[in-house]
């Protein structure tokens, strides 16, 4: 009698060729909607680093200062509304127009950095008042980029900028993006800076991209400091900047690991639309950006392979930039 010698071939194997095998047979006569689903999404990292809705009234998490402190009103406070920072310019002396400014800092370990910023008014009577979102080294130099709002006596305008300085100031400023400039344009804009502190930065405003670029020399040191920050001229009475919804993210893309080759991963919102895919990389893991929608994103995370649905959360998940989740085999159809 021949003897027969058993198979040594690794089980990962057969379940490969049976798991194709049933994918071409779905995807042959099933759609996506149909399909049951062949592995579970479990979320093994969370990429929300802090969340503050500045409403609530406490601001120990902030600390307060500026060069109005012990020069020129000013006072900050926190309601419902938000936080608000306010402050008042001395008088010209001569031809001497003093400004002074009013901040709350903080300093996570961070790269994606979100606040609503709301200025006074289209217009003030004289002089200049601005509102910024600054992200700063955490280095000794003043070296930030910003994404901020100035109004005058003839209008607003928004701005994303750059700028360098020494241990005491800014002294360098470049303009990245700027908007049109007059009455008419908005009061409250959201504003996300995403940067890694060397060559990335981009920064969206009301989920528009309006900057991006990843060949800077920027060289921050982290964590940086971040800054809610009034500076004003205007010496006719305080002026206030109010914000809201601050949070802060490790990234602005979430990640699936262990996805099947021939792969796309999604993010769909619960009405159907998808608001973003990508294809899964040599490494099985599927990198979806997120940074121009508003965190936390409320969807469902998919997994199609060979155009078949075989991986879905349960029910819309709360989503934050930086949040890694990974695939688990349920079974076999």
């Amino acid at each position: 009698m021949t003897s027969v010698t058993p198979s040594r071939r690794p089980k990962w194997g057969l379940i490969a060729s049976l798991f194709a095998a049933t994918l071409m047979v779905i995807s042959a006569s099933l759609s996506s909607a149909h399909a049951l689903p062949l592995y579970a999404i479990s979320q093994s990292r969370s990429g929300l680093v802090v969340q503050d809705s500045l409403t609530t009234g406490d601001t120990s998490r902030w600390f307060f200062g500026g060069s109005t402190v012990g020069v020129a009103p000013y006072q900050y406070y926190e309601d419902s509304q938000g936080l608000h920072l306010g402050v008042q310019a001395p008088p010209p002396s001569g031809t001497i127009v003093p400004w002074v400014g009013l901040y709350a800092v903080s300093q996570p370990t961070a790269q994606v950095f979100h606040a609503v910023l709301t200025l006074p008014s289209s217009t003030i009577p004289s002089q200049y008042f601005n509102t910024g979102l600054y992200v700063q080294t955490g280095g000794t130099n003043v070296n930030y980029v910003t994404c901020a709002g100035q109004v005058s006596s003839t209008g607003v305008y928004w701005a994303v900028g750059m700028a360098t300085g020494d241990q005491n100031s800014a002294t360098v400023f470049t303009t990245l993006w700027l908007s049109a400039f007059g009455p008419d344009q908005p009061l409250k804009r959201d504003c996300a800076i995403v940067t890694n502190g060397n060559n990335l930065l981009t920064v969206y405003l009301d989920g528009t991209q309006v900057y991006t670029s990843s060949s800077l020399a920027l060289g921050y040191q982290s964590p940086f400091r971040v800054f809610l920050e009034v500076q004003s001229s205007y010496s006719g009475g305080m002026l206030f900047s109010t914000y809201t919804d601050y949070y802060a993210t490790q990234s602005d893309s979430i990640t699936i690991t262990g996805v099947p080759t021939s792969s796309i991963g999604r993010i769909v919102d619960p009405s159907g639309t998808v608001l973003v895919s990508a294809p899964v990389d040599s490494t099985g893991t599927v990198t979806l950006n997120i940074g121009k929608f508003h965190m936390p994103l409320l969807a469902n995370i998919e997994v199609l392979t060979l155009g078949v649905q075989t991986a879905i959360t349960s029910s819309p998940v709360s989503i934050w930039g930086g949040n890694s989740y990974s695939l688990s085999l349920l079974g076999l159809l």
